[in-house]
């Protein structure tokens, strides 16, 4: 009779302690602290000793968490197409949704690039809309002759390399 006082004290116990924790991560949730972890159901044996071998519960456990990768910020001074690669790979990184996407390339924007946030519609502010506006500006498809003659009249700055020297051609 002791052991199965000790039993339902610890069971109790254990019980408390999880409500506890849904409390806790309900909270964090809510104030925006917290992301919650995917979980998978995974078999779990039964610890009563009257139950019949075999007998199994499902305990949720968490999947491996996931790796956050903040995006750095775009001002507009430099490349946006290095600027793209970068958070086209955070968000691949981060398994950020469509609309994620959008939301976070948003709020990464700084200065002028910000500023092309503002000129854009409330309703169409989605990640296609963004992107597009954003390589109109910085990136436009029609500066090819421009292109051309700065890349003949580039020379070698005294502080540059040659690899960086040529990393900037290859750009443009």
């Amino acid at each position: 009779m002791k052991r199965e006082n000790e039993a339902l004290v610890a069971k109790c116990e254990t019980l408390t302690l999880e409500k506890e924790l849904d409390t806790l991560e309900r909270d964090k949730i809510r104030n925006g602290l917290y992301t919650p972890v995917p979980e998978r159901e995974t078999p779990v044996p039964q610890s009563n000793p009257n139950d019949f071998v075999g007998n199994v519960t499902l305990k949720k456990t968490p999947l491996k968490p996931l790796s956050i990768v903040k995006a750095a910020t775009y001002d507009g001074q430099s490349s946006w197409r290095d600027y793209r690669a970068h958070f086209e790979t955070c968000a691949v990184i981060n398994q950020w949704e469509y609309s994620d996407k959008g939301l976070h390339l948003a709020v990464s924007l700084r200065g002028q690039a910000q500023g092309v946030l503002g000129d854009l519609a409330h309703n169409s502010r989605d990640n296609d809309s963004l992107l597009q506006a954003l390589e109109e500006r910085f990136e436009p498809p029609n500066q090819t002759e421009l292109y051309r003659v700065q890349l003949r009249d580039r020379r070698q700055k005294a502080s540059e390399t040659l690899g960086e020297l040529g990393q900037d051609i290859r750009r443009r």
